[in-house]
């Protein structure tokens, strides 16, 4: 998450660290997993499109005020990937679960008015954002 703040939203915050020190201009991410089945790279290579091995990852996101401590907002989160083939084989639980930290910072972005840079990686699953967006 931190990573994709920085890279995909350069400039749009003074400063994205994992622990801050309780100032009026901190915003803290919590979250608790609600659901992990890391499903199963060889039967997605064999019968994903039919649902067999998929992975799911979910969880209940929370922003608190730095200083106060008051929840600010709560959201769920429910990623799943059951695509299969050659891709459904290579990418498992840990691209899912980076994809859901891109998520959450997309949202933190999104509600600050930040602009995504255009730069690689800085779009769902690595791809290219398309053009004009």
């Amino acid at each position: 998450m931190i990573a994709h703040l920085t890279q995909c939203y350069p400039g749009a915050f003074d400063k994205v660290v994992r622990a801050g020190n309780g100032s009026a201009e901190e915003l803290v991410v919590r979250g608790t997993v609600t659901d992990y089945q890391a499903g199963n790279r060889a039967l997605r290579f064999l019968a994903g499109p039919y649902g067999a091995g998929t992975a799911k990852f979910a969880a209940d996101v929370s922003f608190y005020d730095g200083q106060t401590g008051h929840q600010l907002m709560l959201t769920k989160g429910d990623w799943v990937y059951k695509h299969g083939g050659i891709v459904g084989a290579i990418v498992g639980m840990d691209e899912l679960v980076q994809s859901s930290g891109a998520d959450v910072a997309d949202l933190i972005a999104e509600k600050r008015g930040a602009t995504r840079s255009e730069k690689q990686g800085c779009s769902k699953y690595g791809q290219p954002m398309p053009a004009g967006r």
